[in-house]
């Protein structure tokens, strides 16, 4: 890490910053730390973190990976016939709407094409499929709020690193189509 050389200038610190500084008669431009130390710069000694940064910064992290578990394979899945794949909500919405249209019109069997792959069900399965989906989605988006708060109450960081982001997610929804 490079060092960093300030100054308590006019009652502010002031860091230096690359300009030209003055030893005697001479005007240096590129000056070693000798020279930064005669011109009256110090060396920044960065403080040491209070006990609340650290517990904030252990907290942003932990947040962090509860949101990247969250949106993981872990997580974002369903097993049809076997082969784990995801729905993202758009796409719930249209396949929602797509099967209600087929349903209306007295089509039955449906047949669609997810990642190139054909899936045949009556409307009145491919509806509950959808809802169980929706549920399930529903139901990790709670765990990942709850997790969220959990991690938020707790007053050590020793207590936030142990804090583990896999538990009480539902197990993921399977289907045979």
């Amino acid at each position: 890490m490079n060092k960093r050389y300030y100054k308590i200038i006019d009652g502010k610190t002031v860091f230096y910053g690359g300009e030209i500084i003055i030893i005697g008669d001479k005007q240096i431009i590129n000056p070693t730390e000798e020279q930064l130390l005669e011109a009256g710069w110090m060396v920044w000694e960065e403080p040491e973190p209070t006990p609340e940064e650290l517990l904030r910064e252990a907290k942003d992290n932990k947040r962090n990976e509860i949101d990247n578990y969250d949106s993981s394979d872990s997580v974002n899945g369903i097993i049809v016939n076997g082969v784990q794949l995801w729905i993202p909500a758009d796409k719930r919405a249209i396949l929602k709407a797509s099967v209600d249209a087929y349903k209306t019109l007295g089509i039955n069997p449906i047949t669609k094409v997810w990642e190139g792959v054909e899936y045949t069900a009556t409307a009145d399965d491919w509806l509950r499929m959808i809802a169980t989906v929706e549920v399930y989605a529903s139901e990790c988006y709670n765990t990942t709020a709850r997790h969220k708060a959990a991690v938020e109450a707790l007053n050590t960081v020793e207590d936030v690193n142990a804090f583990d982001v896999t538990v009480g997610y539902p197990a993921m929804p399977e289907f045979n189509v």
